[in-house]
């Protein structure tokens, strides 16, 4: 029991630190200050092309992840398990968002298991979709989150800067 309540504990500080905001000091209760609507999304193995990946998906599939996207009319959305930016903006309109994602490049190896035993796994990274009309600095990935491999994710770290308001957000599974 000890042992699963360490591993609780040490998962929740690491998911905090992820995605906990650093707030200029009453930012967060400004009247005055238009609200920031943000979003997280597991794409689950998001490809470039389709058919590809352990969750392959038709040209119709991405047609309605794009609309499921619009429909969040999010600001910012977190998001993950995509191969790259390519993939990204199969759902995540390039005329409204900039992507942001990890740099690291991975190796990814072997195959799928599950239904598509036969697929070649691909490159699964975190990233972020950012509405164009939002101010932000893109700073290096975190990358002492993979622990000395780098076949694990790094986070993807920026400043936000809406309405001249500064929020630091670090994108990570």
């Amino acid at each position: 029991m000890v042992r699963s309540s360490s591993s609780v504990l040490a998962a929740l500080l690491v998911l905090s630190s992820c995605a906990a905001p650093d707030l200029p000091l009453g930012a967060a209760f400004s009247a005055r200050a238009a609200p920031l609507k943000l979003a997280s999304w597991n794409l689950e193995f998001l490809a470039e092309k389709d058919g590809a990946g352990c969750e392959p998906r038709t040209e119709g599939d991405y047609r309605a992840m794009r609309r499921i996207a619009d429909s969040l009319d999010a600001d910012v959305i977190a998001f993950q398990e995509a191969e790259s930016p390519v993939a990204a903006e199969r759902v995540f309109d390039p005329a409204r968002y900039v992507i942001v994602m990890e740099k690291r490049a991975g190796n990814p190896t072997g195959t799928c298991a599950g239904q598509h035993p036969d697929q070649p796994f691909i490159r699964q990274a975190v990233g972020f979709a950012i509405k164009k009309r939002i101010a932000f600095d893109h700073h290096p990935d975190v990358t002492a989150l993979q622990m000395g491999d780098p076949q694990l994710d790094s986070a993807v770290d920026v400043t936000l800067k809406p309405d001249g308001r500064a929020f630091a957000y670090s994108a990570c599974i």
